[in-house]
């Protein structure tokens, strides 16, 4: 069942909402709105979405960012009308708590706060690419150039194996 703020005072969690592009304090995040592209350009999404996660938004943000080769920027954000928890996140294993959100009025930005910036996706990738050839090592094989995987050697035997 959707939850509408009231006016007065504070009755909904902290929301966070990571961006591959800069959002002015004041800005209302629109439904549609794509993340990482002009703020012109709209989807047929009929939610903006909002998360009380701070780690999630500049998740959101890198990701977006790292399509973009452009800065992430995570905003504290305020429901501008009603809003809902997102079927799309399920709830947290245990304690049933929400953490992802999303509203057809959108979220207004309140603040941009400084998101932790790890390491990129790509990064990321680079490296469990090294692991995963690592342990094709140990077993023996190599990943190509092309992809194709070669034995380079013949596999230890493990005891007992005939």
């Amino acid at each position: 069942m959707p939850v509408s703020p009231r006016n007065g005072g504070r009755q909904f969690p902290t929301m966070f909402h990571g961006s591959a592009e800069p959002i002015p304090v004041g800005q209302v995040v629109q439904p549609g709105q794509v993340v990482g592209r002009q703020s012109h350009s709209t989807s047929s999404r009929p939610f903006a979405y909002a998360t009380t996660r701070r780690d999630w938004a500049t998740r959101f943000a890198q990701t977006g960012a790292d399509r973009t080769e452009t800065a992430p920027h995570v905003y504290e954000v305020e429901p501008v009308g009603s809003f809902e928890p997102d079927p799309g996140f399920p709830r947290t294993k245990g304690t049933g708590e929400e953490h992802a959100y999303r509203s057809q009025q959108g979220f207004r930005v309140v603040r941009e706060i400084d998101p932790w910036v790890g390491p990129s996706t790509r990064s990321i990738a680079s490296q469990q690419t090294l692991r995963y050839k690592a342990r094709l090592g140990e077993m023996g094989w190599s990943l190509g150039g092309d992809g194709a995987l070669r034995r380079i050697q013949e596999p230890p035997r493990l005891r007992g194996a005939r």
